[in-house]
């Protein structure tokens, strides 16, 4: 790595630049360095100073680049693996409270996906790594809000039908009944990831997955699926609860089964 610059930087910055040398170098250094997030938001609020970490890394690829021409083994990317490490000990990244866990999910790794492509693009003089990530982070979350939107929409035209009516269980023969809501059962079990995902937007605690199981659990325990229960449980209003139900629940069963 490039020595401490020695000209036309302030003593702070060339602090700071020392303090990612050794972190580069010493991995004892870096696991301290991130237990600071004053300093680290020094580090990503100074044109200077990610200016020369991402000067380093620049230099990082090209060598890379070269030992991949030459078909030997390279080394990682460390510097990058420095800067990720930085950005998320900052304190600095997006936490969005107006969205649920898996949609923040979802747009953190998309986002990164982008990062690491578009990297190569980054201007240090224009922004933090943080605020170039933050940036996009909150169009994908925008990007997958719509995607959502449209999917229900979607699904709230298949299920209405040519009757126009929402998809609902069929009710089994009584004589079938503890058989057939065995099998919804088994049928919620081998989707359960699909119906994790799928989420009351205004209550993200509530997914399809714990809604449905325990309905259909009441059902085989009592003959009744007890939504006033289900809801109390979620501290929700049983009527939007079986909207959720019916709109977004449902529609799997049916595609599904």
């Amino acid at each position: 790595m490039n020595g401490v610059p020695s000209d036309g930087f302030t003593n702070r910055e060339r602090e700071l630049i020392k303090v990612l040398q050794d972190a580069l170098s010493d991995r004892p250094q870096r696991a301290a360095l991130l237990q600071r997030p004053d300093a680290l938001k020094e580090i990503m609020n100074s044109k200077v100073v990610r200016g020369w970490l991402f000067d380093q890394w620049q230099i990082e690829q090209r060598q890379i680049e070269q030992q991949q021409k030459e078909g030997e083994q390279y080394s990682p990317n460390h510097v990058r693996s420095l800067i990720v490490d930085i950005m998320r000990s900052s304190r600095m990244m997006l936490r969005s409270a107006s969205v649920s866990q898996d949609i923040l999910a979802e747009a953190y790794s998309r986002t990164w996906k982008w990062f690491f492509k578009n990297l190569p693009q980054y201007a240090p003089e224009i922004a933090s790594f943080v605020t170039w990530f933050n940036n996009k982070l909150r169009w994908k979350i925008r990007d997958i809000l719509r995607e959502e939107a449209d999917r229900q929409k979607r699904e709230m035209s298949i299920d209405a039908g040519d009757s126009g009516k929402p998809f609902e269980l069929p009710a089994p023969a009584p004589v079938q009944w503890k058989d057939t809501i065995r099998d919804w059962l088994d049928t919620l079990e081998t989707h359960q990831a699909e119906f994790c995902r799928r989420r009351m937007r205004e209550s993200p605690q509530v997914d399809c997955y714990k809604t449905l199981s325990q309905a259909l659990q009441n059902l085989l325990e009592t003959d009744d699926e007890s939504w006033e229960a289900i809801a109390t449980q979620f501290s929700i209003q049983a009527p939007s609860l079986q909207r959720f139900c019916r709109s977004r629940c449902y529609p799997i069963f049916k595609r599904v089964s």
